[in-house]
């Protein structure tokens, strides 16, 4: 926690003031990730209209690969053994993490239901293309 002190340039008191763990610090840093995930989903798509269920994966797609350039220092915390360390005692971290990965799947998800009601996407679609 000290060293976290020094490279925000604060006391340590203000960083123990604010969270009395590592495990609390962590989980502040994954609630704004999440929170960063679902706003910058929530811009996205309101500011794009998609022809259709198709043009909407592919637009989710392109989406989040630049999400995940422009984000990719957060992105290596959902690739660390230690957050599943946590979660895996931590119900409350747990839950954390999976809302950032429900968010980012909730998404296609919408996408690929529309592309299956409005057609331009089928699960035969592709068949006998392996």
């Amino acid at each position: 926690m000290s060293e976290v002190a020094k490279l925000a340039g604060v006391a340590d008191g203000t960083v123990f003031y604010n969270f009395r763990s590592k495990e609390e610090l962590y989980l502040a840093v994954l609630q704004a990730f999440r929170d960063a995930i679902r706003g910058a989903l929530d811009d996205y798509r309101a500011a794009h209209e998609f022809a259709d269920g198709l043009a909407m994966v592919e637009g989710l797609v392109c989406f989040y690969i630049e999400l995940a350039d422009d984000m990719a220092e957060r992105f290596l915390l959902l690739h660390r053994y230690d957050s599943y360390k946590i979660a895996h005692s931590n119900p409350t971290f747990r839950k954390h993490l999976e809302d950032i990965y429900d968010c980012i799947v909730d998404a296609f998800e919408e996408a690929i239901l529309r592309g299956q009601r409005d057609g331009s996407l089928s699960l035969c679609r592709h068949a006998g293309r392996h």
